[in-house]
């Protein structure tokens, strides 16, 4: 798979995400058995484990951080090929309103593994930049 391949799915999905089609990105983008590596913030937030593997599990904790909040936006995306289908990336987070009272305003990092067709088989993401990284790493080596 092309760089371009890999961005055009990862782009796709922060389209999705940016227009709260949560939805679309679970059907189109991820990977029924997706191995999730997420933020243990965000996981804190909105009282779920984050991470976790296979979509049906992934989708309850991105259910309800989308309840908590009214309006989600990542911008300054920045994608990194670093492998045939494996992606760093980072990408501004503003997230507010709704029933937190506890806004966002951060960068988040992300890694990605895409297969061929664009489908999305691994994602980490952390506020903490090293933390996708090593969980690649660990996705790659079979440790997770």
């Amino acid at each position: 798979m092309s760089a371009t391949d890999s961005f055009a799915s990862i782009r796709r999905s922060f389209e999705l995400f940016n227009a709260g089609r949560m939805d679309a990105i679970f059907d189109e983008i991820f990977d029924p058995d997706i191995d999730y590596a997420g933020d243990p913030d965000i996981g804190a937030l909105v009282g779920l484990p984050p991470d976790l593997r296979g979509a049906d599990a992934v989708r309850p904790l991105w259910q309800a951080f989308f309840e908590i909040f009214d309006e989600v936006q990542i911008s300054d995306i920045e994608l990194e090929e670093i492998a045939p289908g494996q992606v760093l990336g980072s990408g501004h987070m503003i997230a507010r309103g709704g029933s937190s009272a506890v806004p966002i305003d951060t960068t988040f990092h992300f890694a990605w593994v895409v297969r061929d067709d664009g489908r999305q088989t691994f994602l980490a993401s952390n506020l903490d930049r090293e933390a996708p990284r090593a969980a690649l790493a660990d996705h790659l080596a079979g440790r997770r």
